[in-house]
């Protein structure tokens, strides 16, 4: 074997261990070179070691691009049993056996069929009712996907734009904000990697980034909420209880909240169906072209509710769904 090799192979190894431990940008820094040699040095790796030391640190570079070496640290010394526990937060009430929220799904803040002013009365209104918390359903940014003609729908364009925009609005709420991330939120995160949600929650003292698609709020000696996003389990059906119900039968019984919050498919729903009361939540956007185009409605408005309670069984729940008109717009 060469000298030439032998330093080669040291080469390699350097670089990939470099890359494992600091991630991409960190070892084209140190080694001053183009990110298409790192990827030779890559394929080198591969062709010395095999495919399953290849793939070991690949998957140790793509972690050390997403977090830190303290998050890391934290993920891997958690005790928590699962994702699942990530997306479960403990709501405490400013009363006893009664709940009392308000819900503004789909904003999709930076679309054109979202109005500025419907949105600010919404808060304003809600600010004015003493509620325990506010949640979020999901689509609160417009996002930016590829589809053709989708950025002459935007008043706020790119990631910047409409994360501040959401955080100068929501701010204006006064009570707890809980929220989840919408498929239209997620475009962020497939295209660049931001969690945009969180990054507004992160920025509003009051509001608290429960997850993606669906997490649950639970309540001491009481009810569990749960809030539901989702996407590729469709969008609207004829019958607008339909995917109301598909979706309560998707959750183990044991595993069921007692009342559900969702979002995506812009329908106003009210249905009890396997133990659970089922909000479908409206949406504070109005028709998009994309809708119109599908022929689906868009039920504008916003919902607001009490639900009295015995431990964990509701024995009454009012809510009203608010619409645009009711506000005088």
């Amino acid at each position: 074997m060469s000298i030439k090799h032998v330093l080669s192979k040291e080469r390699i190894n350097e670089i990939t261990s470099s890359f494992a431990s600091y991630g991409t940008q960190e070892t084209l820094n140190i080694y001053g070179i183009q990110e298409e040699t790192l990827k030779r040095y890559l394929r080198k790796y591969r062709s010395l070691y095999g495919k399953e030391a290849y793939e070991n640190i690949i998957l140790a570079g793509k972690m050390r691009n997403k977090y830190s070496k303290k998050e890391i640290e934290r993920l891997v010394s958690d005790k928590s049993t699962g994702l699942s526990e990530i997306n479960i937060e403990t709501v405490r009430l400013k009363g006893n056996n009664s709940i009392k929220f308000a819900v503004l799904s789909d904003l999709h803040l930076g679309s054109i069929f979202t109005s500025d002013t419907f949105v600010r009365e919404a808060i304003e209104y809600i600010n004015n009712l003493d509620l325990d918390f506010v949640a979020l359903t999901g689509d609160i940014t417009e996002g930016m996907s590829n589809r053709e003609g989708h950025v002459y729908e935007l008043s706020h364009i790119g990631y910047a734009a409409q994360k501040e925009y959401a955080i100068s609005l929501l701010s204006q709420i006064k009570h707890k904000i809980f929220a989840i991330s919408g498929n239209h939120d997620l475009w962020y995160y497939k295209q660049m990697g931001a969690r945009v949600v969180k990054d507004i929650c992160d920025a509003i003292p009051n509001a608290t980034f429960l997850g993606e698609d669906f997490a649950t709020l639970r309540i001491p000696n009481g009810p569990d909420i749960g809030l539901w996003h989702g996407g590729s389990d469709g969008g609207g059906s004829y019958a607008r209880s339909y995917r109301m119900q598909k979706i309560i039968e998707s959750i183990d019984v044991e595993c069921r909240p007692q009342i559900l919050l969702t979002g995506h498919d812009h329908k106003y729903v009210s249905i009890y169906t396997g133990g659970v009361y089922g909000l479908g939540c409206g949406s504070m956007q109005s028709q998009s072209n994309w809708m119109k185009g599908k022929r689906l409605e868009a039920n504008t408005g916003f919902i607001t509710a009490t639900a009295n309670f015995e431990g964990d069984k509701i024995i009454q729940f009012n809510h009203t769904f608010m619409m645009p008109s009711f506000l005088g717009k």
